[in-house]
């Protein structure tokens, strides 16, 4: 089985336990953990650029033209299908909604799953587990790197920038 697959078994696990027919993942959060990539470009927002729609034999990411092919090229895993709009239109309209559709945020006709979303991605599979290893030995690495770089005249807030520059 993928990892991605894996990963979201549980959650297929919970349309299953509820009678539902889909789940919409629309925050960044959960969008970021089932695809093990990110939700989101500018890191200075919490807004994901795409929603995935999971089903038992699919998932597929509803995102804009814009976003599409860096999603596809950089960030989505092969399994996952991928649905266009245009980029000066919302995502809404091509989401499921109804007693069967559950999703991790409250509203829009659809069955509010966010506290089982979240218990659910906390549980990690091994891939994660490795990942997670391999980040924090770079971001280790990283701040050493930048606290070689401190001199005792630096300002809090150069240091910060140092380390910053560092792991980004």
């Amino acid at each position: 089985m993928s990892a991605i697959n894996l990963r979201i078994q549980p959650v297929r696990d919970l349309m299953r336990e509820k009678g539902l027919e889909a789940i919409v993942l629309r925050r960044n959060p959960n969008l970021a953990w089932a695809i093990a990539g990110r939700a989101h470009v500018p890191t200075t927002i919490d807004a994901a650029c795409f929603d995935l729609i999971i089903t038992q034999d699919s998932v597929t990411a509803i995102t804009n033209v814009v976003e599409a092919p860096r999603l596809i090229a950089e960030e989505l895993p092969t399994e996952v299908s991928v649905k266009t709009i245009k980029w000066s239109e919302g995502r809404d309209p091509l989401l499921p909604t109804g007693a069967k559709v559950g999703s991790d945020q409250p509203g829009a006709d659809r069955i509010d799953l966010g506290v089982e979303v979240e218990m659910i991605r906390a549980s990690l599979i091994e891939s994660d587990l490795a990942r997670f290893k391999e980040i924090c030995v770079d971001a280790a690495v990283a701040l050493g790197n930048a606290m070689k770089q401190v001199e005792s005249t630096d300002r809090e807030i150069d240091v910060a920038g140092l380390i910053t520059h560092s792991l980004w």
